[in-house]
């Protein structure tokens, strides 16, 4: 296992991407490549109340916000990863034993591989899947900057305030 799961029952959001990146595997810290924007995105649009450093992952456990990815054995970019690294059945299960309220996808591949889909867009999705209800946001990675959006987590956002019993 590259990182272990963040993960406990009950959460709110449940982040999940399709795998860490090569700077998050040889550091052990979720999102730790400077160009990517998850921690800064998390912060601005009012999903922690402060910058969360990569070391301090953990700690997004205490705002009911867990991490997790498809591809659990291996690390990289998106394009070095097979079909054969991403366990989706295991996934589901992870959603079905622990039951987030919310399941984000950061990233559209990710939201794909999971789902089964060929074409996806962002935002809230209807249907829940295991009792969650699916979020495809767009990717915090560098490489997907071109495709920078930060309305789809603004309105993730406004539901996690929601679930807080805050007004957004």
């Amino acid at each position: 296992m590259v990182l272990p799961d963040l993960l406990d029952s009950g959460l709110y959001v449940l982040f999940c991407g399709t795998a860490v990146g090569v700077k998050s595997d040889a550091d052990r810290e979720y999102y730790a490549d400077p160009t990517n924007r998850f921690w800064s995105t998390l912060h601005i649009v009012g999903l922690t109340p402060r910058l969360i450093a990569p070391g301090d992952y953990r700690s997004l456990l205490g705002h009911k916000m867990g991490l997790t990815d498809l591809a659990k054995a291996r690390s990289g970019p998106d394009a070095y990863l097979e079909t054969r690294d991403f366990d989706v059945e295991r996934f589901w299960l992870k959603i079905r034993d622990n039951l987030p309220v919310n399941v984000a996808f950061n990233g559209k591949k990710a939201a794909k591989i999971a789902l089964g889909l060929d074409h996806v867009t962002y935002g809230r999705h209807g249907t829940p899947r295991h009792g969650s209800t699916v979020w495809i946001l767009p990717s915090t990675s560098g490489l997907g900057s071109r495709h920078w959006d930060d309305r789809p987590w603004r309105e993730l956002a406004c539901e996690y305030m929601r679930l807080k019993g805050l007004n957004p």
